[in-house]
């Protein structure tokens, strides 16, 4: 019959798509349509006849990724959500794998265990473990995500694996030395029909199986294609590898031919644009999120397929590739590190980070960068929100803030900042650790999605009326780095759901902030980043975390052992916060913010110094230009100054710094401690500038201290290296003719001597070459 031939046909297309995986490293081999790095070619004919499927298509839209056949073959429209109706086309293909799953759910697909990470594969077979009425091996617990797709979801639960199960068997046995649990024959009832990846319509024998065989797992039609498509690219073919096979056994035309499936520099591959496009395809069809504000207070259920494509993602993208030490364990290894009494406030969240970390791919971080900015889009929760703060005042709240999305996602993303912030590189333009940071601060920032309707008129996240029945379309817009804070007190619900993600990865990151390059040339574009970061915790946020911090310490509002009826409770909400964060959330003490400060003081200080450092650099002709455009209000000298001034201001307000704090001593001052102090540390030098004993001994005792920019140069500074300012060619020649001088005359290195090489600066040129104009035209 026809649904057999689809049921046949199903692998093939996959492998066609996809490629075949490897039974080597699992890994998908080079031939897929995916792993094309170049557009499909069309005939000439195929854009005149009428008849064809792409006559009838537009220039502009045959460029369009949307034309591309394997979209138009995989992708999804969101038309088909609504339900069926016979003005909305055909139903997508990846819907009709969700009804043979549903209606034929003794159809099963058998996918190579192998070819899981490594933490999914653990966590499967702990769950059979503990279903067999066994302990999974080091008393792993599997987590709540992977506990609910392969327990509940997934069509065949973890004890209907057999193959899986004779697997384990045979590890046991290896390892103990032990004969193995005999199983009874109701483990090894099979389904009326399995499929193998290798060959369609192939049943599988499962009384047969040798258990030294490569496992596999039994999976739905709709299962097995979401865990192929979204595990592509962690295992995408190395076409690099197979540029030499894939030219040689392709037919030419003529003497040039270029594969379809090899890459080339600075442009992407034609196969990761059509998978971010089917991914963000499936986004709009499997997340459900409002775009226009009309009053609803619930939100929307997920169905069986969208859970399952979020829970899949998570799995396979956080909780798959990065592995974390839960709070208890991470705890325990600190004090036995650093003592019992040893903190456990904010400031000790970068210790207590514990992981292997294994980056992911781009591809991986870009999806899930558009997966966050869909769900923190949701209308939902400005109005769910508001609900809370204005009409369930005195209540307990025993429920969170958040789209069940983003309650799937709040653990397994929570996990992936706190990993990335630990150990991702900040130095790389491309580094994971500037687009999880712009995640993050999405995340933090939910207010700042704008409605924009069919007149193009923006409107308001909480300030629109929820009477307005105009069409509107929700999108996040990221905010500058100066640009005003748009929260309002009608999220403070949202942020008692997240309260964690605005403490937590805060800390993470005022201690990795140190790491960023304040050289001259990149000082704005990182003070920019400390700016971003700093403007989310404005003075209203900083005073709704601290009272829920507050809270959260006490039980209720202040000391209060009720909470009044004219305000919310939001006890109850951080409470389901952190149980939904479950073993990751952070310790039972007082957390907070002001624990943070000696980070913060160390990060303005390096600003502030490298700061200074750039302004000593400067030369007599830099610092009469820098004077002028200051008093003018401009220049980058003044405007390192204003922001490094904003962000002391705003690190003051944030963690409670006390009003006469200052991160550098005030060389202004004529008379002060700070200026005994110098004298001191001055005094204990010797001539050629290093510390005497009697100050090394002063140092090693606290009472004085040495500070970065005492620093001097050492060494002939007519001989140094050439400086970025400075003309090649004209310092070789300068050196020279101020030797030849210097030995002339007879004047050494430590007298007086000349030094022409100030002439080969560029600035000097130009100057002199300003004034030689000058002075030729007034004698004209």
């Amino acid at each position: 019959s026809a649904e057999a031939r689809f049921f046949d046909l199903f692998v093939p297309l996959c492998q066609r798509v996809f490629g075949e995986i490897s039974t080597k490293d699992y890994r998908h081999e080079i031939g897929g349509w995916l792993s094309r790095t170049t557009r499909w070619e069309r005939t000439t004919s195929a854009t005149k006849s009428p008849s064809r499927p792409y006559g009838s298509i537009k220039s502009s839209q045959q460029n369009s990724i949307r034309s591309d056949p394997v979209v138009k073959l995989l992708g999804a429209s969101t038309r088909a959500t609504t339900g069926p109706s016979n003005d909305q086309g055909p139903v997508p293909l990846i819907a009709a794998f969700a009804k043979e799953a549903e209606y034929r759910d003794n159809v099963r697909y058998e996918f190579p265990f192998l070819g899981l990470p490594k933490p999914v594969q653990e966590d499967w077979l702990a769950m059979i473990q503990i279903g067999l009425g066994g302990v999974a091996p080091d008393n792993r617990q599997p987590s709540r995500n992977l506990t609910l797709l392969l327990g509940s979801l997934f069509r065949v639960n973890p004890v209907g694996q057999t193959k899986l199960i004779v697997y384990q068997q045979a590890k046991v046995q290896k390892k103990d030395q032990k004969r193995p649990l005999q199983l009874g024959s109701h483990l090894y009832s099979s389904p009326n029909k399995l499929y193998s990846p290798n060959g369609p319509g192939t049943p599988v024998m499962q009384n047969q199986e040798k258990a030294d065989a490569p496992p596999s797992v039994f999976l739905s039609m709709l299962e097995y294609y979401l865990v192929v498509f979204i595990r592509y690219p962690l295992a995408t073919p190395e076409t690099q590898a197979a540029t030499a096979s894939s030219s040689a056994s392709a037919p030419r035309i003529g003497s040039i031919h270029r594969s379809p499936y090899l890459s080339s520099r600075n442009v992407e591959p034609y196969g990761e644009t059509v998978y971010y496009e089917l991914f963000t395809q499936y986004i709009n069809y499997y997340v459900p999120v409002r775009g226009s504000r009309r009053g609803n207070f619930e939100f929307a259920s997920l169905q069986r397929p969208s859970e399952l494509f979020v829970r899949i993602t998570m799995a396979l993208w956080l909780e798959g590739q990065n592995e974390l030490a839960p709070t208890a364990t991470a705890c325990a290894a600190l004090q036995q590190r650093r003592g019992p009494d040893v903190s456990l406030d904010l400031d000790a969240s970068f210790d207590l980070v514990k992981a292997t970390y294994r980056a992911p791919p781009k591809q991986v971080v870009r999806c899930l960068h558009s997966l966050v900015l869909k769900v923190v889009a949701d209308s939902t929760l400005a109005d769910v929100a508001e609900h809370v703060r204005k009409d369930l005042k005195g209540r307990s709240l025993d429920f969170l803030c958040l789209s069940k999305t983003m309650e799937i996602m709040q653990q397994p993303f929570f996990n992936h900042i706190r990993n990335v912030f630990r150990h991702a590189s900040m130095h790389s333009k491309d580094s994971i650790f500037h687009s999880t940071m712009n995640d993050w601060l999405a995340w933090l920032e939910p207010w700042n999605t704008q409605y924009y309707s069919t007149k193009n008129t923006v409107r308001g996240t909480v300030s629109r009326s929820s009477k307005d029945r105009s069409p509107t379309q929700a999108r996040y817009v990221q905010p500058k780095a100066t640009q005003s804070s748009r929260y309002t007190p009608d999220w403070e619900a949202y942020i008692a759901s997240n309260l964690h993600f605005y403490t937590v990865p805060l800390a993470l990151f005022l201690r990795r902030a140190r790491e960023l390059d304040f050289s001259p040339a990149v000082h704005q574009k990182s003070l920019e980043i400390v700016m971003k970061v700093f403007r989310v915790y404005s003075k209203d946020v900083v005073a709704v975390i601290n009272r829920l911090l507050q809270e959260r310490r006490n039980g209720v509002r202040g000391d209060s052992s009720s909470p009044a009826p004219s305000v919310v409770n939001y006890v109850g909400m951080v409470k389901k916060h952190e149980h939904n964060l479950g073993s990751f959330a952070p310790p039972e003490v007082f957390l907070s913010l002001s624990s943070l400060r000696n980070d913060v003081h160390n990060l303005l200080e390096e600003m502030y110094l490298q700061h200074l450092k750039n302004v000593e650099k400067l030369d007599f002709l830099d610092r009469a230009i820098a004077a002028i455009e200051g008093a003018f209000g401009s220049g980058q000298s003044k405007k390192e100054e204003r922001d490094l001034h904003a962000i002391t201001e705003k690190a003051k307000a944030i963690f409670g710094f006390p009003n006469d704090y200052q991160v550098v001593a005030d060389k202004s001052k004529p008379r002060g401690t700070d200026q005994r102090a110098e004298k001191a540390v001055a005094s204990e030098r010797t001539a050629e500038g290093f510390f005497s004993s009697s100050g090394l001994a002063r140092i090693a005792e606290g009472e004085i201290k040495c500070k970065p920019e005492d620093v001097v140069y050492r060494g002939d500074r007519m001989h140094s290296r050439v400086q970025s300012y400075e003309w090649k060619p004209a310092v070789d020649v300068l050196i020279n003719v101020s030797e030849a001088l210097n030995k002339r005359f007879g004047l050494d290195e430590e007298g007086k001597r000349v030094n022409l090489r100030f002439f080969a600066d560029y600035r000097n040129i130009l100057f002199i070459f300003l004034i030689f104009q000058i002075l030729r035209w007034i004698l004209t």
